[in-house]
Protein backbone atom coordinates (compact mmCIF):
# COMPACT_ATOMS: atom_id res chain seq x y z
CA UNK A 1 0.00 0.00 0.00
CA UNK A 2 1.00 3.61 -0.53
CA UNK A 3 0.26 6.35 1.96
CA UNK A 4 0.89 10.06 1.35
CA UNK A 5 0.77 12.29 4.45
CA UNK A 6 1.71 15.77 5.48
CA UNK A 7 1.67 16.07 9.25
CA UNK A 8 2.28 19.85 9.19
CA UNK A 9 -1.06 21.05 7.81
CA UNK A 10 -2.91 17.91 6.68
CA UNK A 11 -2.78 18.85 2.99
CA UNK A 12 -1.13 16.53 0.47
CA UNK A 13 -0.56 17.51 -3.14
CA UNK A 14 0.51 15.01 -5.76
CA UNK A 15 0.98 15.64 -9.45
CA UNK A 16 1.79 13.02 -12.08
CA UNK A 17 2.80 10.26 -9.72
CA UNK A 18 3.15 6.81 -11.21
CA UNK A 19 3.95 3.92 -8.95
CA UNK A 20 4.97 0.61 -10.46
CA UNK A 21 5.82 -2.56 -8.69
CA UNK A 22 9.05 -4.15 -9.88
CA UNK A 23 9.27 -7.91 -10.00
CA UNK A 24 11.19 -9.21 -6.99
CA UNK A 25 13.48 -11.25 -9.23
CA UNK A 26 16.00 -9.96 -11.79
CA UNK A 27 14.67 -9.53 -15.34
CA UNK A 28 17.10 -9.39 -18.28
CA UNK A 29 16.63 -7.40 -21.46
CA UNK A 30 19.40 -6.91 -24.02
CA UNK A 31 19.51 -4.00 -26.44
CA UNK A 32 21.61 -3.13 -29.44
CA UNK A 33 21.51 0.45 -30.71
CA UNK A 34 18.74 1.09 -28.16
CA UNK A 35 16.49 -1.61 -29.64
CA UNK A 36 15.40 -4.70 -27.71
CA UNK A 37 16.86 -7.96 -29.03
CA UNK A 38 14.45 -10.78 -28.27
CA UNK A 39 15.73 -13.86 -26.48
CA UNK A 40 16.14 -16.54 -29.15
CA UNK A 41 16.24 -14.02 -32.03
CA UNK A 42 17.60 -15.79 -35.13
CA UNK A 43 17.23 -12.90 -37.62
CA UNK A 44 20.23 -10.55 -37.34
CA UNK A 45 19.50 -6.93 -38.22
CA UNK A 46 21.62 -3.87 -38.97
CA UNK A 47 19.21 -1.72 -36.92
CA UNK A 48 19.83 -3.54 -33.60
CA UNK A 49 23.49 -4.22 -34.54
CA UNK A 50 23.11 -8.01 -34.46
CA UNK A 51 24.22 -7.79 -38.10
CA UNK A 52 27.64 -6.12 -38.02
CA UNK A 53 27.62 -5.36 -41.76
CA UNK A 54 30.61 -5.79 -44.08
CA UNK A 55 33.96 -5.50 -42.31
CA UNK A 56 37.39 -6.95 -41.76
CA UNK A 57 37.30 -5.73 -38.16
CA UNK A 58 34.59 -3.92 -36.20
CA UNK A 59 33.15 -3.66 -32.70
CA UNK A 60 29.51 -3.51 -31.59
CA UNK A 61 28.17 -2.53 -28.17
CA UNK A 62 25.30 -4.36 -26.49
CA UNK A 63 23.58 -3.22 -23.29
CA UNK A 64 22.09 -5.50 -20.64
CA UNK A 65 19.14 -3.93 -18.81
CA UNK A 66 17.86 -5.33 -15.53
CA UNK A 67 14.20 -4.33 -15.38
CA UNK A 68 13.61 -6.48 -12.30
CA UNK A 69 13.83 -5.80 -8.59
CA UNK A 70 16.93 -7.84 -7.66
CA UNK A 71 20.55 -7.96 -8.81
CA UNK A 72 21.07 -9.69 -12.17
CA UNK A 73 24.18 -11.88 -11.94
CA UNK A 74 25.99 -12.57 -15.21
CA UNK A 75 27.91 -15.85 -15.06
CA UNK A 76 29.23 -15.69 -18.63
CA UNK A 77 28.83 -14.06 -22.03
CA UNK A 78 30.13 -16.19 -24.87
CA UNK A 79 29.84 -17.08 -28.53
CA UNK A 80 29.29 -20.63 -29.72
CA UNK A 81 28.72 -22.53 -32.93
CA UNK A 82 29.32 -21.46 -36.48
CA UNK A 83 32.13 -18.93 -36.71
CA UNK A 84 32.46 -18.24 -32.98
CA UNK A 85 36.21 -17.61 -33.17
CA UNK A 86 35.56 -14.51 -35.32
CA UNK A 87 33.56 -12.85 -32.51
CA UNK A 88 35.21 -11.99 -29.17
CA UNK A 89 33.36 -10.63 -26.12
CA UNK A 90 35.06 -7.99 -23.96
CA UNK A 91 34.03 -5.82 -21.03
CA UNK A 92 31.40 -8.25 -19.76
CA UNK A 93 29.79 -7.14 -16.49
CA UNK A 94 29.64 -9.52 -13.52
CA UNK A 95 26.27 -8.14 -12.40
CA UNK A 96 23.67 -5.47 -13.12
CA UNK A 97 21.84 -3.80 -10.21
CA UNK A 98 18.03 -3.70 -10.22
CA UNK A 99 16.74 -0.98 -12.54
CA UNK A 100 20.19 -0.39 -14.03
CA UNK A 101 22.13 -1.36 -17.15
CA UNK A 102 25.66 -2.32 -18.20
CA UNK A 103 27.30 -2.65 -21.59
CA UNK A 104 29.74 -5.07 -23.20
CA UNK A 105 31.51 -5.24 -26.56
CA UNK A 106 31.64 -7.87 -29.26
CA UNK A 107 34.64 -7.53 -31.55
CA UNK A 108 34.48 -9.08 -35.01
CA UNK A 109 37.64 -10.02 -36.87
CA UNK A 110 37.06 -11.76 -40.18
CA UNK A 111 38.96 -15.00 -40.60
CA UNK A 112 37.43 -15.47 -44.06
CA UNK A 113 35.55 -13.53 -46.70
CA UNK A 114 31.76 -13.91 -46.72
CA UNK A 115 29.00 -14.45 -44.20
CA UNK A 116 30.20 -15.28 -40.67
CA UNK A 117 27.72 -16.04 -37.87
CA UNK A 118 27.49 -17.42 -34.35
CA UNK A 119 25.21 -17.48 -31.32
CA UNK A 120 25.81 -14.96 -28.54
CA UNK A 121 24.76 -16.34 -25.14
CA UNK A 122 24.39 -14.47 -21.85
CA UNK A 123 24.14 -16.88 -18.90
CA UNK A 124 22.47 -15.21 -15.92
CA UNK A 125 20.16 -15.68 -12.93
CA UNK A 126 16.91 -14.45 -14.52
CA UNK A 127 14.35 -17.12 -13.50
CA UNK A 128 12.75 -17.43 -16.94
CA UNK A 129 15.59 -16.32 -19.27
CA UNK A 130 18.67 -17.76 -17.56
CA UNK A 131 20.16 -18.52 -20.97
CA UNK A 132 19.52 -15.43 -23.13
CA UNK A 133 20.80 -16.04 -26.64
CA UNK A 134 20.54 -14.62 -30.13
CA UNK A 135 22.26 -14.92 -33.50
CA UNK A 136 24.87 -12.38 -34.62
CA UNK A 137 26.54 -12.12 -38.00
CA UNK A 138 28.93 -10.12 -40.15
CA UNK A 139 30.13 -10.32 -43.71
CA UNK A 140 33.88 -10.78 -43.67
CA UNK A 141 36.02 -8.65 -45.94
CA UNK A 142 39.76 -8.38 -46.35
CA UNK A 143 41.94 -5.58 -45.11
CA UNK A 144 45.39 -4.87 -46.28
CA UNK A 145 48.13 -2.49 -45.28
CA UNK A 146 49.07 -0.10 -48.04
CA UNK A 147 52.54 1.42 -47.75
CA UNK A 148 54.77 2.54 -50.60
CA UNK A 149 57.79 2.88 -48.34
CA UNK A 150 57.53 6.59 -47.62
CA UNK A 151 58.76 7.29 -44.07
CA UNK A 152 56.03 7.36 -41.42
CA UNK A 153 53.21 6.40 -43.78
CA UNK A 154 51.00 3.45 -43.07
CA UNK A 155 47.28 3.20 -43.75
CA UNK A 156 45.06 0.30 -42.86
CA UNK A 157 41.96 -0.17 -44.93
CA UNK A 158 40.44 -1.60 -48.05
CA UNK A 159 42.26 -1.03 -51.30
CA UNK A 160 41.30 -2.20 -54.74
CA UNK A 161 43.05 0.54 -56.72
CA UNK A 162 46.52 1.98 -56.43
CA UNK A 163 48.14 5.08 -57.79
CA UNK A 164 46.04 7.57 -55.83
CA UNK A 165 46.89 9.99 -53.06
CA UNK A 166 50.08 11.90 -52.39
CA UNK A 167 53.02 10.22 -54.18
CA UNK A 168 50.77 7.25 -55.00
CA UNK A 169 50.54 6.28 -51.31
CA UNK A 170 47.23 4.51 -51.83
Amino acid sequence: SVQLTNDADGIVLADAIRIERLPAAPEIEIRGNGLVIADGDDSPSISDVTDFGVAAFTTRVFTIHNTGGDVLDISSIMTSGGDAADFVVSGAPASVPAGDSASFNVEFTASAIGLRSTTLTVNNNDPDEGVYDFLIQATGATAQIVDDGDPDFTAVGFATNTGYGFQDDV
